[in-house]
Order: structure tokens, then C-alpha cells, then sequence
């Protein structure tokens, strides 16, 4: 994946949205997870490897042209913030318990992450300041693994939940990684393509790390 893709010259709408790049070892980590674990959890789409992320804000169809205006919003939240740590927590579904369209993984912490939600909010305003709509529900934190359950049994099934706590000997079964952010990412969406997330733009956060 580039570091920046496009510059935005083309003439075509762009999707984008502003995120947290997920580590590589990290990636590698949730993507082992759902090599040993797929056919335990009959899911449609299973997240590419190289596209596990935290959205901080979906800004939807963009006009190439307001792109450089972004990136230049972007950047003084960038220049203001300072890097934190994020290490991952519960994992949980969206939609309905037996029949779920998300399964994510959690942030230990993520509704006590001050840093994590200052940033979510200092990237909103800047966007709203360019007439982007900042959304109303909760900000809910967390990394897609996969989408639109297809199993012919409830995935509300106890044993199938429990895997996403517990092992056969009792030990976690799932990652739980600490790393440091350092940056976040606009991403345009590419549609047929692996990863499906290119990078426009990545903001380094300016600072001294936040405790």
C-alpha cells in the first residue's frame, strides 16, 4: 500500500474517511485469528489483511477538488495532537444477536480513551468547518474482522460466542496487542481490489507522547 495515493486530479468522486492504520504485526495477528477460526464463524466477507483500521470519521463521496482542503484541516489536528496507546479489547457483533452484519474487535478501555476521543472529535470539527456532517449516534470505536453472517445455526450459539473469549485451555483466544498511535490516515475506498483501502494522505501527530 502507498504511503499517499492519488492527489486528487481526478475527475471522479472519491470515498474516503479518516482512520488509525492498524500495525502490521497487529494485522498479521487478526488475520491468523481468522485463518483458525473462519470456518467456526460462517461470515460472507472476511476483512483483507492489509485494510484493519479504526474509523475516526466517514466523510462519505468527495469532490477531488475539496480534497487539499482536507488534508489541510487534517494536518493542523495532526501538528496539535500528540501520540497515545490503544491495545485491543472485547470483541463484539452489531445487528441482530443470531444473525449479525458486523463481528469487531474492541478497544480495552475505549470508552475511557480520552485520547482516542479528543482526536475523533478534533477531526469531526475540523470536517464540519468544510461543511462536512458529523454523525449523530455514539462514536463506538473498533476494527471490522468481518461482515454479513451466513451460518445456518444462531450465531447467539454459547460455544460459538465463547470462542471469542476463551480457548479450549481456558486462555484467551483472541489478540489483545498494545501499540502507540502515531499517526492517522485519509483513505479513499477502491472497489474490486486488495486492500480496498488506499492511503491519500498520513498525518504524523506532532508532540511529545500522551500518557
Amino acid at each position: 500500500m502507498c504511503e499517499e495515493g492519488r492527489n486528487g486530479n481526478d475527475s471522479q468522486p472519491l470515498r474516503v474517511f479518516v482512520a488509525i492504520r492498524v500495525p502490521a504485526w497487529i494485522q498479521q495477528q487478526l488475520h491468523e485469528w481468522k485463518i483458525q477460526h473462519e470456518d467456526q464463524f460462517p461470515f460472507k466477507k472476511w476483512t483483507f489483511i492489509e485494510d484493519y483500521h479504526i474509523t475516526l470519521q466517514f466523510l462519505g463521496d468527495v469532490e477531488p477538488k475539496l480534497i487539499p482542503d482536507i488534508i489541510q484541516s487534517l494536518s493542523k489536528v495532526a501538528n496539535e495532537f500528540k501520540s497515545f496507546t490503544l491495545q485491543l479489547g472485547d470483541w463484539g457483533t452489531f445487528g441482530l444477536p443470531e444473525s449479525p452484519r458486523v463481528l469487531w474487535a474492541g478497544l480495552k478501555g475505549s470508552d475511557t480513551n480520552h485520547a482516542l476521543f479528543i482526536l475523533q472529535q478534533m477531526v469531526t470539527s475540523a470536517t464540519h468547518a468544510l461543511g462536512f456532517v458529523t454523525e449523530n449516534r455514539p462514536y463506538h470505536p473498533h476494527i471490522t474482522i468481518s461482515r454479513k453472517y451466513k451460518g445456518n445455526d444462531p450465531f447467539s450459539d454459547m460455544d460459538r460466542k465463547a470462542v471469542l473469549q476463551i480457548d479450549h485451555r481456558g486462555e484467551k483466544a483472541r489478540p489483545e496487542a498494545l501499540w502507540t498511535v502515531n499517526e492517522f490516515v485519509l483513505f479513499t475506498t477502491r472497489l474490486h481490489v486488495q486492500p480496498m483501502y488506499e492511503i491519500l494522505k498520513a498525518f504524523h501527530l506532532g508532540g511529545k507522547k500522551l500518557d
